[in-house]
């Protein structure tokens, strides 16, 4: 086991944990958020441990948005699905570009599996090449975020979930 493999494997279970909890939310019919609770500011402590441990994880293992930010909002801060979505978009971006000038600064230190040495440029030029279609992605999803039924846009959150956790904890695991 490598030290990477028992982290894999319990953010795995969690993100199982997030995916059977949302299927539960839904089977039982439970709302996004219940109507009876008025609308609460968050601790700022614990949305700064959530943004905390959001960027670590976008950091460590490229992922935080989705995977890891959206269930804290809506298990910690109680947010709705929607809203979680959209403040986790935000901050992932600010995140994302810090990660990501980080991780480029540090690629000349790495070497290809081949041993020869990583280029700044390859990185970039695979960036380049990805980045128009995934804008276009984010603008097609953040239309259809509010055209798509709640209950499909759970139900999607849920599969997300449960096929990362699954693999991250197998891989983890073995």
């Amino acid at each position: 086991l490598s030290p990477a493999e028992p982290l894999m494997a319990r953010f795995g279970l969690f993100l199982c944990y997030c995916a059977a909890s949302e299927v539960v939310s839904l089977a039982l019919r439970k709302p996004d958020t219940p109507a009876s609770e008025p609308p609460q500011r968050p601790s700022r402590a614990l949305a700064a441990g959530i943004g905390a441990l959001g960027g670590f994880a976008a950091g460590l293992l490229g992922i935080g948005g989705g995977a890891l930010m959206v269930p804290l909002f809506r298990k910690s801060l109680r947010l709705p699905n929607r809203e979680a979505v959209a403040n986790s978009a935000v901050v992932m971006i600010v995140a994302c570009a810090i990660a990501a000038t980080a991780k480029n600064a540090s690629i000349p230190s790495l070497l290809s599996p081949t041993g020869d040495p990583l280029t700044v440029s390859s990185s970039l030029w695979l960036a380049a090449l990805l980045a128009p279609t995934a804008t276009l992605g984010g603008v097609v999803g953040a239309m259809l975020v509010y055209r798509v039924p709640l209950g499909a846009i759970r139900g999607a959150l849920a599969l997300l979930l449960g096929f990362a956790g699954i693999r991250m904890a197998i891989n983890g695991l073995t």
